[in-house]
């Protein structure tokens, strides 16, 4: 974890990060234990509507989605992206995991899955346009659009975006649920596997292995039962539906108990 200028891992060892809480605030700071003894509210990022079910208190508050914004139109480029075929799938990993720094063997294993869809257009979230897997095996595909930015909240609220496949972090798996878009998580580390099987609980869609991503066969099973079960995007728009039309929103939310 990171507190002031002093970096440390957190372990089980308690002494570690007390003796760099206190080297960064002082040998009189307060315990973790102490200031949430003291707390009168805790603000959860979470929603129930897409929760596991789990016991709470009336001290807990939860405001998932809080931190996502309302979605902006489209831009041409994108708008004639998104025109280019019928469907469209999203293909990122976040800000975090880099996909340019994945190794070439699942590089190689999407762009198979990805030649095998050609009537479906891939926005691939790629960070290094100008590497030599960027220049010389992706631009061969003529349904692919490697981009080291997207505008993720916009596309999703389109009507054209078809399947996100992502890394199941909080804030992109409350999106897909505000957006009514149904995915494919591929958790790597954290939360993210808590949150994946949470959506796929919730029939949202399916849970990928990360070590399965070298296997073509498997990433192109596991998108052809998405795509062609109507269920996923069914769930999807129904669980939008109900959000949308909640009538205490997350931002009320916290602003009436603090």
């Amino acid at each position: 974890m990171r507190t002031g200028s002093c970096t440390c891992i957190s372990t089980l060892e308690e002494p570690l990060w007390k003796k760099c809480i206190a080297r960064s605030f002082g040998a009189d700071f307060p315990s973790l234990e102490e200031i949430s003894s003291h707390s009168a509210y805790t603000l959860v990022n979470s929603e129930p509507l897409i929760e596991f079910a789990a016991p709470t208190l009336s001290r807990v508050i939860n405001i998932g989605g809080i931190g996502a914004k309302e979605p902006k139109a489209l831009d041409e480029e994108w708008n004639r992206i998104l025109s280019r075929r019928s469907k469209t799938i999203i293909y990122s990993f976040g800000s975090v995991a880099k996909t340019a720094q994945l190794p070439e063997a699942i590089k190689q294993s999407i762009i198979t899955v990805i030649n095998r869809f050609l009537d479906i257009t891939f926005i691939w979230k790629y960070e290094d346009i100008t590497d030599s897997f960027a220049n010389e095996t992706a631009l061969s595909l003529p349904n692919l659009v490697l981009s080291p930015w997207i505008p993720q909240n916009d596309l999703l609220n389109d009507d054209r975006i078809t399947l996100f496949i992502m890394h199941g972090g909080m804030g992109s798996t409350q999106e897909i649920a505000m957006r009514g878009k149904p995915g494919i998580f591929v958790p790597l580390f954290g939360d993210q596997p808590r949150n994946a099987g949470m959506m796929e609980f919730n029939g949202l869609g399916k849970v990928l292995d990360k070590f399965d991503l070298t296997n073509p066969d498997k990433v192109e099973a596991v998108i052809r039962e998405v795509l062609n079960n109507e269920k996923y995007a069914g769930n999807a728009r129904k669980v939008a539906a109900m959000l949308k039309k909640k009538t205490i929103r997350s931002k009320r939310t916290s602003c009436q108990n603090c």
